[in-house]
């Protein structure tokens, strides 16, 4: 499954449509799952829906380049919509739960200050992603995939053709050691160390 929109964009139609439908394969059971414990009582077939809501949205917006590029991986951006979509469709259910002026402003000021806590997060992240890549393959692949893309040590070894998830583990510890090395000298040229 291709993780980055950029190269998402650049496929002709067919290979889009089939890379899309591979993203819809593979995100769908770890959405469910995760929908499904997050929001337990919603029904199973509102779950599904709400998936096929997030993932028609997200194709929509690549298609009408309302979506040109992103800050996270694809699929924290399905979350994000699926998310949402979780909240619309508990708001049309309850309709009488009534949400006052004040609590609209709590919300506000705590967004505020997550978004203040985002944008040192991003930095910390930018920081972070400028060592990964000065890592070689497949130190930056296997990285990207587990700590960007959350993708299971299964699914790493699986796409990086290893023999098990344990081979999988033992090379990201390896590549964790090389960026510790790689982290020192940078910040030893920043002089923060």
């Amino acid at each position: 499954m291709i993780q980055s929109l950029t190269k998402l964009r650049t496929l002709g139609k067919a290979a889009f449509n089939s890379e899309f439908t591979q993203i819809y394969d593979e995100l769908r059971p770890a959405f469910v799952a995760y929908f499904g414990n997050r929001y337990s009582f919603l029904r199973a077939e509102d779950i599904a829906d709400i998936y096929n809501d997030s993932l028609l949205a997200f194709y929509q917006n690549i298609e009408n380049g309302k979506l040109a590029t992103l800050t996270c991986s694809i699929k924290s951006y399905i979350y994000t919509i699926g998310r949402n979509k979780a909240v619309d469709l508990i708001r049309s259910q309850h309709p009488e739960a009534h949400v006052s002026a004040d609590t609209i402003e709590m919300f506000d000021r705590v967004n505020a200050i997550w978004e203040d806590a985002n944008e040192t997060e991003r930095e910390k992240q930018n920081a972070v992603r400028h060592i990964v890549n000065k890592l070689v393959e497949p130190c930056r692949t296997i990285l990207n995939l587990f700590y960007y893309e959350m993708e299971s040590m299964k699914a790493i070894a699986k796409q990086m053709k290893y023999a098990s998830a344990d081979v999988a583990k033992t090379k990201k510890n390896q590549c964790m050691t090389k960026v510790r090395n790689v982290a020192k000298d940078y910040m030893q040229t920043l002089g923060l160390i």
